[in-house]
């Protein structure tokens, strides 16, 4: 269970991103959770003024690569909270 918000908004743009490219196996699943629950300790250790582990960045960055978020064309989808263009599925987009 992650305790910080900023991990879980993490494990749901990553986990919505790599379902949406039909990517989210059993794995990619694993990875994804090892990555948010690293960000979660970090997170959480910082906002208590200690250091966090160099070994926590290094795993993290493995578990980064195993996502292998990076092949995908896709752009990360928006904030929750951005305002909805009503235009932009007629193929504008609302720039005057």
């Amino acid at each position: 269970m992650l305790k910080t918000d900023k991990a879980r908004k993490t494990y749901d743009e990553l986990a919505r991103l790599l379902w949406h490219a039909g990517r989210l196996s059993k794995a990619k699943h694993m990875a994804l959770s090892r990555y948010a629950s690293l960000v979660d300790q970090i997170t959480g250790i910082s906002e208590e003024g200690r250091t966090p582990r160099a070994s926590w960045f290094n795993e993290m960055r493995r578990a980064e690569k195993e996502l292998a978020i990076d092949d995908l064309d896709k752009p990360i989808s928006a904030p929750i909270e951005a305002p909805v263009n009503r235009y932009a599925r007629f193929g504008f987009s609302g720039r005057r």
